[in-house]
């Protein structure tokens, strides 16, 4: 499997406590994943289809980028989780298609962590 290692992913975990998964997805697959140790993972059906909706917002989201510019992050909050969602395109070809999602649980310091993850995006391959 290609792409980044499971440290990469885990450094992400480490920006702070109550970030819960990090994984890069393509086509509506996983391609890496890394959870938080105890964080319950959402049953199979959950997981594809979630998967499947962080596909579709992110290629519904570009296709305002020529009048908005590059889709930097779509972040969404439910009451239990948040999710932010980063597509990789603009690091290198490697990444054309690929997409980081990162689930958190508190809205508190949300700037400070967006921007910790945005940095990281930028080294994934």
């Amino acid at each position: 499997m290609t792409g980044a290692s499971n440290s990469d992913l885990n450094s992400i975990l480490e920006m702070r406590a109550d970030v819960t998964f990090a994984g890069l997805v393509l086509k509506g697959k996983p391609l890496q994943m890394q959870l938080r140790p105890g964080v319950p993972m959402p049953s199979e059906n959950d997981m594809q289809r979630m998967l499947l909706q962080v596909e579709m917002f992110s290629s519904m989201i570009s296709t305002n980028e020529k009048v908005a510019g590059e889709t930097q992050f779509i972040l969404i909050s439910h009451s239990n989780v948040k999710v932010l969602i980063v597509p990789l395109v603009a690091n290198n070809n490697n990444n054309t298609g690929k997409t980081l999602v990162v689930t958190f649980t508190q809205f508190k310091g949300i700037e400070s962590l967006v921007r910790l993850i945005l940095e990281r995006a930028k080294t994934l391959k």
